[in-house]
């Protein structure tokens, strides 16, 4: 079974723009350059007809630029970029072909931490032998000890960074190589989260998610290991589905 997983699959990055070069941005000392992709579609009018229409499209090293007006806009100093971890993706649907042919829960296991192609689900199975397993093993991007650091801190003390965050958004400094994705071993894709560091837990009694942090998925063993706080938030206040399932 699958719940929605309440992690983050994807990170923003705010860009500071070079004075008078609106596609130029700081990075750490040095000074990058957005890269321009001109794109041209038919587009049908409303006389039935296909015209060409063309759009400019701008990326970062970390990713596509996005505008949002009056929520995201790209002014004269900053811009915002996107990097999303499912954006190569193309073991999920591997993994869901394999995971019809596991004999056994061992088996089901092994194919999550093959693949790792779960782009933003927790997963729950039990074995007829009565074991229950639960893991958030969807893609998660990996910030360095001192990025979380620093995030969990701007998110006690910067309302518009923990503003964003509620409503689902991570938003780092982009100009700050020290946010960038880290690469390691075992991770499906570079700079992914690997398996060996995803919140999975195995029980005897039971195991349960409501579209809720990995954190209570057993009322008696709380899940408290030290996970990054980009798999979801430990220690609040959870959902009234969460709840009402805890006090069944």
């Amino acid at each position: 079974a699958h719940t929605t997983a309440s992690g983050n699959r994807f990170t923003f990055y705010t860009l500071d723009l070079i004075p008078g070069s609106p596609t130029s941005y700081r990075y750490g000392d040095e000074v990058r350059q957005m890269k321009k992709e001109v794109i041209t579609i038919q587009v049908r009018g409303t006389d039935g007809t296909l015209r060409p229409e063309t759009r400019t499209r701008w990326r970062s090293h970390y990713g596509p630029v996005l505008t949002v007006p009056g929520l995201l806009p790209w002014t004269t100093t900053q811009a915002v970029s996107i990097r999303d971890a499912n954006i190569d993706n193309d073991e999920f649907a591997e993994q869901y072909a394999a995971m019809v042919t596991a004999k056994d829960l061992d088996a089901f296991i092994g194919i999550q931490k093959r693949y790792q192609g779960q782009p933003a689900f927790n997963t729950l199975a039990v074995s007829a032998g009565g074991r229950a397993w639960f893991g958030d093993t969807s893609a998660t991007p990996n910030l360095s000890r001192e990025a979380l650091a620093i995030y969990e801190e701007q998110l006690a003390t910067n309302p518009f960074t923990r503003a964003a965050f509620d409503r689902r958004v991570v938003l780092l400094n982009g100009s700050d190589p020290r946010f960038e994705w880290q690469n390691e071993p075992g991770a499906r894709d570079p700079g992914l989260v690997p398996f060996s560091e995803m919140p999975v837990t195995e029980r005897r009694d039971y195991l349960f998610n409501a579209n809720d942090s990995y954190w209570m998925n057993n009322v008696d063993h709380l899940l408290e290991s030290d996970h990054s706080v980009l798999f979801g938030l430990t220690g609040t206040e959870q959902s009234p589905r969460t709840r009402q399932n805890a006090a069944t």
